[in-house]
């Protein structure tokens, strides 16, 4: 009482102490417990660029963000070297970050993670970069056993070896046309032609297609309209292929062919290349000066498809070329001529040269504006007879004339766009059997001149998976029965030997994973 407690005590066994216990309610606390804050993620201390004001600014955003709350930082409009800048910021920060879009209109993304999470996902990374390059090897591998006897590799491989690969080839198929009677009926001679039997030339051109076992036939010097490309397919390739092309060209046309059965799916023809084709341009065909309206004589074959890739269809395109011959009627006799009819060779040789060379710019410009604008990184592979070659003949050398084929390639102002031969590079095949053609040079005064008129090219993504390419000498000398297989013509089977390349394609998407051309 009046202010003072009295505390009582009493006397109690241990049992009783214990049992009284349990019932006295505890005091509560009258201070809440400080709760725990979450820590943030502690980052390295990357020193302050210095003299480049675009990295400093970088550099106080990154920095800013990571001492706030937000899970990601955007950067857009930025160049490719500013994006190149924010890219090694954060690298060196230990952060994520990744380009999205199309070259143009990318953005930059950090992504805060902790320094764990980031060690983490770059060993993921480096053991992808592994599998890729392990990968590369064993594909170069499996083409060793098939490096023997002449000519490299064989014509004729176990696809079974790598079963994700995609085989292409391309064959001037000399004079088609000359085996139909009509669009319904085969010859079964044809002495204007010197076939003195049809039957047994298409039959063997049909087996050494069958032993290529493409996935994509490109046919050069194809009927002189698709029905009879659809008949010859269907009565000697067993009806294996969907066909499309022979769009001009009068008697030689150009066809790609797609079997039914392969992993390239959905082709169609490519209707923005096309319809850029089928147009008329102006050109100076003489070098007079003066521009003439020009049109391909035959109009090249855009074939748009499209392959799996990690379970993703993506497109590719398959081009067919012949370019305008070469070929001069009674060229020999105006060549070894009076003065006036060399001259009118020449004259006409330069003109011939010149349309090739518009024809093939033409193609490169159409690849330009349309699928290397449309999509990133495409797959394509252009082949066909070019009519022309690597180095300089008599007409390159003394009257300046440019290297069509280069004009096709590209160049390195462009190199997102560049197309990159196949059948000149040494480890595929050997330099004494880069030809698809042999004949009599009367100009350089060879004869049995060996020349690489046919070629395939592929953009940059398809270069790095191509794992063969190679003229078919062996498959051809087969079946040329006749004197240097050269005639009678039913006793070989073209003028022109096939050629082909085999692609790992299940190997382009875990290589493209890594590339940022922008900044890497």
């Amino acid at each position: 009482a009046n202010g003072k407690k009295k505390v009582q005590l009493k006397k109690a066994t241990e049992a009783e102490f214990l049992a009284q216990k349990k019932h006295v309610p505890k005091k509560k606390s009258s201070s809440t417990p400080q709760q725990k804050k979450k820590s943030k993620p502690s980052y390295p201390k990357v020193p302050r660029p210095t003299n480049d004001k675009d990295a400093e600014k970088y550099y106080d955003m990154i920095e800013q963000f990571l001492q706030g709350n937000d899970k990601e930082l955007s950067f857009s409009g930025l160049d490719g070297l500013q994006r190149k800048k924010v890219h090694q910021i954060a690298e060196q920060f230990m952060i994520i970050h990744r380009s999205d879009g199309r070259k143009g209109n990318r953005l930059v993304t950090v992504v805060r993670v902790s320094q764990h999470e980031f060690i983490e996902m770059r060993k993921q990374e480096q053991t992808l970069r592994d599998l890729v390059k392990s990968f590369g090897e064993m594909a170069k591998e499996a083409q060793l056993p098939f490096q023997t006897g002449s000519h490299g590799i064989p014509a004729v491989l176990d696809r079974g070896q790598l079963k994700e690969h995609i085989r292409y080839c391309s064959w001037n198929i000399e004079w088609m046309d000359y085996f139909f009677k009509d669009d319904a009926t085969f010859h079964a001679t044809n002495p204007n032609a010197d076939i003195g039997d049809v039957d047994l030339l298409c039959k063997n051109i049909g087996a050494a297609v069958a032993e290529m076992d493409p996935d994509v036939l490109t046919i050069l010097e194809g009927p002189g309209n698709l029905t009879r490309m659809q008949l010859f397919q269907k009565t000697y390739l067993g009806d294996a292929f969907q066909c499309f092309g022979g769009i001009n060209g009068g008697s030689q046309r150009i066809y790609i062919l797609v079997r039914n059965d392969s992993k390239v799916k959905n082709p169609e023809v490519y209707v923005e290349g096309d319809t850029y084709m089928s147009g008329s341009w102006h050109f100076d065909v003489t070098g007079s000066l003066e521009l003439k309206e020009y049109n391909f004589i035959r109009r090249p074959v855009i074939v748009k498809a499209e392959v799996d890739i990690n379970h993703e269809m993506k497109p590719i395109f398959f081009v067919g070329v012949h370019a305008k011959s070469k070929y001069i009627a009674r060229g020999k006799r105006l060549w070894e001529g009076t003065a006036e009819e060399k001259q009118q060779y020449i004259r006409k040789s330069i003109s011939n040269r010149r349309k090739i060379g518009a024809e093939c710019g033409r193609l490169r410009k159409c690849l330009e504006e349309t699928a290397f604008k449309q999509y990133s990184s495409p797959m394509v592979i252009v082949s066909g007879d070019m009519n022309d070659g690597p180095g300089m003949d008599f007409f390159e050398e003394y009257y300046l004339l440019f290297d069509s084929v280069d004009v096709l390639m590209g160049n390195s102002f462009h190199k997102e766009a560049m197309l990159f031969p196949l059948l000149n590079q040494k480890h595929f095949v050997s330099p004494e059997d880069q030809f698809s053609c042999v004949f009599d040079d009367y100009i350089d005064k060879i004869n049995q001149k060996k020349v690489m008129l046919d070629h395939i090219f592929v953009s940059k993504v398809l270069q790095g998976v191509a794992i063969q390419a190679t003229f078919a000498h062996k498959l051809w000398e087969r079946y040329a029965t006749g004197v240097d297989g050269y005639r009678p013509r039913h006793e070989y089977l073209s003028d022109h030997r096939p050629v082909f390349a085999d692609f790992a394609i299940s190997a382009i998407n875990a290589e493209d994973h890594f590339d940022d051309s922008d900044w890497d």
